[in-house]
């Protein structure tokens, strides 16, 4: 879950993938993992109209709040583990 004070704007994201965008005047958005994976992370980018999400194997997604549209996706983040020396 993440919420925007600025835009009064809360977004939330279940285990089948799916982001809903909730705004003011009942404006409602929803955005679709392409992994269909479990949304584990989101955070509103301020004053750019983005949000940011993860899902449940690390990828991130980047999406255009007006346009409706992924923005942009990354790969997985790689875990590094430390070596002891």
């Amino acid at each position: 879950m993440a919420y925007d004070n600025l835009q009064s704007t809360l977004a939330l994201g279940t285990q089948d993938g799916v982001v809903k965008v909730y705004g003011r005047d009942l404006v409602e958005r929803t955005f679709s993992h392409p992994s269909k994976l479990p949304v584990k992370f989101l955070r509103f980018l301020q004053n750019q109209g983005k949000l940011i999400s993860v899902d449940a194997r690390d990828k991130i997604y980047v999406w255009d709040l007006a346009t409706c549209r992924l923005f942009t996706s990354s790969p997985p983040m790689m875990h590094l583990e430390a070596s002891r020396t």
